[in-house]
């Protein structure tokens, strides 16, 4: 204001003050938020082809900002893009995530609190593992506490985790604020966590039916809505692919299936164009993961259970088999694991599969991948391309997972295989003896961020044994135990601690093994 004095009540009677000039001046900064609300919708969409150009278009030049930084690293995580997600710099940006001290701003270091989130959710178990997860899961629920919606934080264990978060109210918080993407990964990961019974209890219903249809009533409008229905879509599809079983089978997931049915031809009625999500095509691959019949009896009546080794199947989701054998080349046929499919079925999934390519979504192609070699009687090509796409995407513990998987369908006299698949296991690193008998370090650090989970790494040395040695067929048992129980017990020391305990327990019968003492973590 450039005058020394004045009369703010003009006076059109007194021609001196008949005109005040104002010369003021502020910052002015781009309205970036229209450019992240359509990434963050591309990003749900699983567009992700669309939301890294939109990313590259509006918003790479405000990196710099912790909150776009983080939205941008979730979506190279839903994306199966691994790689790519660990070649964000956010912790050489932000040296307090490095530090013990706290952030002085709570949005800040909330934002921090998300990225340690999907930090973790991008590893996979090491050494350290449990005790990271207490300690950012336990400087989370601090903050959190702030949060009217939020309980108390002094009973964290798993035992009574589920009741850390007041759930029955934080949920009519969300519904209030018509978040359905958030309601959507809180209920995916709470389900998985602790079971369909959590959906029930955080509903306040009688039964899983009834807190189903409480759902719907509290969000279905009147009119078609592209984000509800994509968002509840997403929901019960994920619920559907996270616990994958026949209908039949399992009056809950048939309950899933019917409401997801709804919905997915809602779509096609009114939103065509996003045929093409992600949630629609989960619906396409669910669809048929719920139609999966029986394993067919073989003629000769062998089974899996006949044979001495342990088949695993790492985690929730859909996962490939995983033999782990007892004697040399002693393991079931393909055919034992694999189900039958009809045309309808595999043309689905190509459909699907397409889908996600066209998309960018790499997570949705391999879990696509995973149920057509499931569904096939020569899985090998299925196969190749499935670790590929792992391979490049650094998705470490799905590569060494299709691998062993690999081991399953490979015959006992193809010597070109075999030398092919110890070759991709030795990508992940891996100690091999050479001719003289001495250990050889061998690391491959292009894509091994970290380890795999226990219960592989231990499959891994059992199977990469009989493969690099090309171990005697007939040498029995006893002389395939004899042989590597010196080299199995000094693996056993990086990661035995980390073993499921039932596992472990067959370990020490099967393999005669000594395995370190168990990590015990306050979680």
């Amino acid at each position: 204001i450039q005058q020394k004095a004045f009369d703010a009540v003009h006076d059109p009677s007194d021609p001196s003050k008949k005109d005040i000039i104002f010369k003021m001046s502020m910052p002015i900064e781009e309205d970036f938020q229209p450019g992240l609300d359509e990434f963050c919708r591309l990003r749900r969409l699983g567009h992700f082809e669309d939301a890294e150009q939109q990313f590259q278009h509006t918003l790479k030049n405000l990196q710099g900002m912790p909150y776009v930084l983080v939205q941008y690293c979730e979506m190279l995580l839903a994306a199966g893009r691994y790689t790519s997600f660990r070649a964000v710099s956010y912790r050489k940006k932000y040296a307090s995530l490095e530090s013990e001290e706290s952030v002085k701003d709570p949005c800040l270091d909330m934002l921090e609190g998300n990225f340690w989130l999907l930090d973790l959710l991008a590893k996979v178990p090491q050494p350290s593992f449990d005790g990271d997860i207490f300690e950012a899961i336990k400087r989370i629920l601090g903050k959190l506490e702030l949060e009217s919606a939020m309980g108390s934080t002094e009973h964290l264990n798993d035992h009574y985790f589920n009741h850390v978060f007041k759930w029955n109210q934080l949920y009519h918080r969300i519904l209030g604020e018509n978040r359905i993407w958030d309601l959507r990964d809180l209920l995916v990961a709470a389900v998985s966590l602790f079971g369909t019974q959590f959906l029930t209890q955080c509903l306040n219903g009688k039964s899983f039916s009834l807190a189903l249809d409480r759902l719907l009533e509290d969000w279905i409008q009147p009119e078609y809505d592209e984000s509800t229905n994509l968002g509840l879509l997403d929901l019960f599809t994920s619920l559907l692919l996270d616990r994958p079983s026949s209908i039949k089978d399992n009056p809950k997931a048939a309950l899933l299936l019917e409401h997801a049915k709804t919905l997915a031809e809602s779509i096609q009625v009114n939103d065509t164009q996003n045929m093409r999500s992600r949630p629609f095509i989960q619906w396409i691959m669910a669809k048929v993961v719920s139609e999966m019949g029986d394993i067919p009896i073989r003629p000769d009546g062998l089974r899996v259970e006949d044979f001495s080794g342990i088949t695993i199947f790492p985690g929730p989701g859909v996962h490939l088999p995983v033999y782990i054998p007892a004697e040399p080349w002693d393991k079931p046929h393909w055919d034992m694991y694999s189900v039958r499919s009809n045309h309808q079925q595999r043309q689905a999934l190509q459909v699907a599969l397409q889908a996600a390519r066209f998309i960018g979504d790499y997570r949705l192609q391999a879990t696509c991948l995973k149920i057509l070699i499931l569904y096939s009687q020569e899985p090998k090509v299925l196969m190749d391309s499935l670790s590929s796409l792992q391979f490049e995407q650094g998705d470490t513990e799905g590569f060494l997972e299709t691998c062993l998987s690999k081991y399953i369908a490979l015959g006992s006299e193809d010597e070109a295989a075999r030398l092919d698949l110890v070759a991709d296991i030795e990508k992940l690193g891996t100690i091999l003896r050479d001719k003289s008998g001495d250990a050889q370090p061998r690391v491959y650090s292009s894509n091994s961020f970290c380890e795999p989970k226990a219960s592989l790494l231990w499959a891994r040395d059992v199977i990469i044994r009989i493969l690099a040695e090309n171990a005697d067929r007939d040498g029995g048992q006893n002389n395939f135990l004899k042989n590597n129980v010196e080299f199995w017990n000094g693996q056993l020391v990086k990661y035995g601690s980390r073993l499921p305990l039932p596992m472990a327990n067959i370990i020490q019968e099967k393999y005669r093994v000594q395995l370190p003492q168990r990590i015990q973590t306050p979680l």
